[in-house]
């Protein structure tokens, strides 16, 4: 029924992922002053194909209204702005996955949690993670120059402590100078470490000056230990948060539908991208923001990586299939609209000591640099096995596809 006779509902076509999909309504609203722009959308909505790591897989995006799907019994547990507590509770079609499970998500949220409630540290962007040892001095990045204020003060030091289990520099019986004081006598700065700071606080990255270049002009290296977290690969994983949050979930609620549904493979990318001269650890997902891959790339680390669960949360990549772009208002597309903020699986940056991860936000559109003990709106993916069938429905959300359970 989803498919079509010889899949006739499917649309062959490669979409322009580096525009948001629209209804044609909508995009005849548009002109290029409006927010979004019309550039930056596009027409592009229906069943799409692509591959997973199974085979073919089945998607739906942009402004679609016939994927609704309804478990008869199944009742939203709490209230929000979306549904009330004791409605029949709804879900999406999000696509047919490659091995013929059908994936669908919630059409709002089950309440509001962290991503981690743990934060600081690199691996709690992880789904799961291993037992943290402590962490190794990051390699030195290049050359970089700092704008200051000549009249502001610094601490210099020719000697740092390091806190490995912690993550952190001390600078040995610090001086405080002022850029004024570095350019005049340069002996006093260039060659010394400093935190940029006036405070002798520990800081997570230390900067050695190379050249003073003016009272406001400071070239520096930069040594940190973001990216550089060690974990005990023999200890068990450690769930994080939201795992706790949508198994918990799953277990109360349920357990009467298990039979129903299956695990399959969810996706939170660690892969790195690129450390910048700044230390901040940027993930795999920022290369591939408008080519989007349902295959979930093998990590290195130890935390997240490729999961098969009975439960989860959508990724980006998913997101941008369905019609979603990164900054682009979009409230067409027939995910937006489930709640105001929710949380995706995959990580963004670790910067400055903050592990981030994006979220869907109000509007429509992927937002990143989200610190991971930020309370937000929890949107469980669920897995149809594959021999379930629709007793009745069209998909529409007056008539949804009704599974049978027995």
């Amino acid at each position: 029924a989803i498919l079509g006779e010889n899949n006739q509902n499917v649309i062959t076509d490669t979409p322009d992922f580096s525009k948001a999909a629209v209804s044609q309504e909508y995009y005849d609203t548009l002109t290029e002053s409006t927010d979004p722009k019309k550039s930056q959308v596009t027409v592009e909505n229906g069943l799409y194909q692509d591959t997973d790591s199974d085979g073919k897989t089945y998607y739906f995006r942009g402004h679609v209204e016939n994927n609704y799907v309804k478990i008869p019994g199944l009742k939203w547990d709490n209230t929000d702005d979306y549904h009330k507590k004791g409605e029949d509770m709804l879900f999406r079609i999000v696509r047919i996955n490659g091995d013929g499970t059908i994936r669908i998500v919630a059409n709002g949220s089950i309440g509001k949690s962290e991503f981690n409630k743990d934060h600081y540290s690199e691996e709690y962007v992880g789904y799961t993670y291993k037992t943290r040892i402590g962490y190794e001095i990051g390699e030195k990045s290049n050359e970089s120059i700092r704008n200051i204020l000549s009249t502001d003060s610094y601490y210099f030091s020719d000697e740092v402590t390091v806190d490995r289990k912690n993550g952190g520099y001390t600078l040995v019986n610090p001086v405080l100078h002022t850029g004024e004081e570095c350019f005049n006598n340069k002996e006093l700065c260039e060659g010394k470490y400093t935190l940029f700071s006036d405070s002798t606080d520990k800081y997570s990255i230390l900067y050695q000056i190379t050249t003073i270049e003016s009272p406001s002009n400071i070239k520096y290296n930069a040594y940190q230990f973001n990216g550089k977290v060690v974990l005990d690969s023999n200890s068990k994983n450690i769930d994080s948060t939201i795992k706790t949050y949508l198994d918990n979930w799953y277990k109360e609620n349920m357990k009467e539908y298990d039979k129903i549904l299956t695990s399959t493979k969810y996706c939170n990318d660690t892969t790195t991208f690129s450390i910048n001269n700044t230390g901040t650890l940027h993930y795999g997902i920022y290369n591939r923001f408008s080519t989007p891959s349902f295959i979930c790339p093998n990590t290195d680390k130890l935390y997240g990586g490729e999961y098969d669960l009975k439960i989860g949360l959508l990724s980006v990549d998913e997101l941008t299939f369905a019609g979603a772009e990164k900054n682009i208002h979009n409230s067409s597309y027939y995910l937006n609209g489930n709640t105001n903020d929710m949380w995706l699986s995959t990580p963004r940056t670790f910067h400055w000591g903050y592990p981030c991860v994006f979220t869907m936000n109000k509007y429509g559109y992927i937002e990143d640099d989200i610190q991971v003990h930020t309370l937000k709106n929890v949107i469980p993916v669920l897995n149809l096995r594959k021999d379930v069938y629709f007793s009745k429905g069209n998909g529409t959300k007056d008539e949804p596809y009704i599974l049978s359970i027995n």
